[in-house]
């Protein structure tokens, strides 16, 4: 698998955050001025303005490391239990990357990544929950509220360190890279201490195995299948007939098709190596930044017959030439089953909650 030079690469900082590096000991004075400013901001936003308190049982799903470690696919895996048990969610977010300047924007299956962030809408059509962005989450979470008066949970994608929103449940996810070099930014990938994840009442590992020494649960991850965009785009998540990867892997082998894959996410090569280690054959591999936009298509130097992308990019796609070439494939993220069960516990322990 070869990835194209010229095409936009993932930021090279979190080379140097994995490991106390001449660059990363450079920065680590910075980084205790961090700690010392993000230790004062927590202590006055808890202890003296008091954080806002919602009327329904609100999960916190953050990460203490800068970049993605899958906060997303857990919310989306959070909501489909509660609404299984009979509790409705609804999700707020920053919406993270969205160039819309509104203070408020509920997510529409129609909306745009540009309006509303990619994470959020992925989230939206994924669930079909109400799902808001904004920058002040506490705002968010008002306007929600007031919209959607039946809803009985509140889930934050991100907003660990957001203190000025009172949390009842607070989940840390970790990835492969655990803490990294166990400082904090911007000498290492750390936005708190890791002593801070002590404090959380669940920690997931959306690893192969636990990256940080704390107890915590795994996640299960898999491929579900794949579509072309076109088909993706025209049917609602409950309707699609994902298509096996084995079938694409056998395609790929009695019709000589080549096959390349592309992803604007927090790891790209978790990806790819799930991808490879399902039996496709990729000719290349196009890593991006996370979130990145696609205002132009990086696919024009590739040159395969078909392109892989995740779901998380694939609505910001739709514009793009060549869509013939994109097929969008979905993941399977399961928490095990005793994470979900001590989350039922600790949301009956959450006092009036009208839990169903």
């Amino acid at each position: 698998m070869t990835s194209s030079p010229e095409q936009p690469q993932p930021a090279a900082k979190e080379k140097y955050w994995q490991r106390r590096g001449g660059v990363a000991c450079v920065l680590w004075p910075a980084s205790l001025l961090f700690r010392g400013i993000s230790a004062v901001r927590r202590w006055w936003l808890q202890r003296v303005r008091q954080p806002w308190k919602a009327s329904v049982p609100v999960i916190v799903v953050g990460n203490l490391t800068a970049g993605g470690a899958g906060k997303t696919p857990t919310v989306i895996a959070l909501v489909e239990h509660l609404k299984q048990a009979g509790w409705q969610p609804g999700v707020i977010s920053r919406g993270y990357g969205r160039k819309d300047n509104t203070p408020c924007v509920e997510v529409h299956n129609n909306s745009t990544p540009a309006q509303t962030g990619d994470e959020p809408l992925l989230i939206k059509r994924s669930t079909g929950v109400p799902v808001f962005v904004g920058a002040k989450r506490v705002q968010v979470a008002q306007v929600l509220l007031e919209r959607y008066p039946a809803t009985t949970v509140l889930l934050s994608d991100d907003g660990l360190q957001h203190y000025a929103l009172g949390r009842d449940i607070e989940i840390a996810v970790f990835d492969d890279r655990g803490a990294g070099n166990g400082w904090l930014l911007p000498a290492g990938p750390l936005r708190e201490p890791l002593s801070r994840a002590r404090s959380v009442d669940l920690v997931l590992y959306n690893a192969d195995a636990p990256s940080v020494d704390l107890p915590g649960y795994m996640v299960t991850r898999g491929l579900k299948g794949y579509l072309p965009l076109s088909a993706w785009a025209g049917t609602c998540p409950a309707q699609r007939s994902w298509q096996p990867v084995a079938a694409l892997v056998a395609k790929c082998q009695l019709q000589e098709v080549s096959v390349a894959a592309a992803a604007g996410i927090g790891h790209p090569q978790r990806f790819f190596n799930m991808l490879a280690q399902a039996g496709v054959k990729l000719e290349q591999t196009l890593p991006l930044p996370d979130h990145y936009d696609f205002a132009q298509s990086p696919f024009e130097a590739i040159r395969s017959d078909i392109i892989l992308i995740t779901e998380k990019d694939a609505a910001k796609c739709l514009q793009l030439p060549h869509q013939e070439k994109l097929h969008v494939v979905a993941l399977d993220y399961e928490p095990e089953r005793a994470f979900m069960q001590r989350l039922d516990q600790l949301l009956a322990d959450v006092p009036n909650t009208g839990q169903p």
